[in-house]
């Protein structure tokens, strides 16, 4: 007897087998969109926590505590009760549970939210284009 799958795994299999057959085909394009979201942020790698980080993870008790009905009734740092945002407060409590007051951590983080965002760019571009980057860029090289 076999295991009875979720129509969600059989989807999800499927749509990785299209990511890798994507990635396969246009492998330039993906180094291309993680050297776009990585540039920015490289030399910050290294570095500690800079302009408004310590009021965030280091002076402020609400990122340790992970109580998240707290920060979507606002709970923010000292200073920053005039921002709500409570998806980035609870992201960054998920974060610290996780590499606690070590910035590398953060900065990683910062990078791996750019490079969600140069993605989504990419995709909404080539969805109001409605043609690849790789046809447009064949067709230039071929003819140039």
């Amino acid at each position: 007897m076999g295991i009875l799958l979720s129509p969600y795994h059989e989807r999800i299999h499927m749509n990785a087998a299209k990511i890798g057959t994507w990635l396969s085909k246009n492998w330039w394009i993906a180094l291309l969109l993680i050297v776009t979201a990585v540039a920015p942020y490289a030399n910050s790698l290294g570095n500690q926590f800079a302009y408004d980080d310590p009021y965030y993870f280091v002076h402020w008790d609400g990122i340790r505590q992970l109580n998240i009905p707290d920060f979507f009734a606002g709970d923010q740092p000292a200073n920053y009760h005039h921002v709500y945002r409570p998806i980035r407060s609870v992201l960054l409590a998920l974060v610290y549970q996780v590499g606690h007051m070590q910035p590398l951590a953060y900065h990683i983080f910062a990078i791996a939210v750019n490079l969600l965002a140069v993605i989504f760019v990419y995709l909404v571009a080539k969805k109001i284009t409605n043609k690849t980057i790789t046809k447009k860029f064949k067709l230039k090289t071929l003819a140039g």
